[in-house]
């Protein structure tokens, strides 16, 4: 559907590895598109491991559990969740710190 709204095509798809991924059919589908794949690594998930992480925690910690009624309500609580997990929660990847004490230094 992406592609068929636009003529913008990327030259490469940097696919991770999973199944729906892989299956002969999305490939046929994207090469039939022009469009080449790549699944190296490069650009992958565990590149932004970090990122990946904060979006999951406040997908199931709030969005997901809110179940907020309007565009507003999102963004006053997605905002209200990222000021907390920044200043309050501490983090055991960063020594038992939160985001902002680390980064503050």
């Amino acid at each position: 559907m992406a592609v068929a709204r636009t003529d913008c095509r990327p030259e490469i798809l940097n696919s991770d590895e999973r199944c729906q991924f892989t299956s002969a059919e999305w490939n046929e589908r994207v090469r039939g598109e022009g469009i080449r794949m790549s699944m190296d690594g490069k650009g992958s998930w565990r590149d932004n491991i970090v990122v990946e992480q904060f979006w999951w925690s406040l997908k199931h910690e709030d969005v997901y559990l809110m179940d907020y009624a309007t565009v507003p309500e999102l963004k006053a609580g997605v905002e209200a969740y990222i000021h907390r997990y920044n200043t309050w929660r501490p983090h055991q990847a960063l020594g038992g710190l939160t985001p902002q004490m680390a980064y503050e230094g």
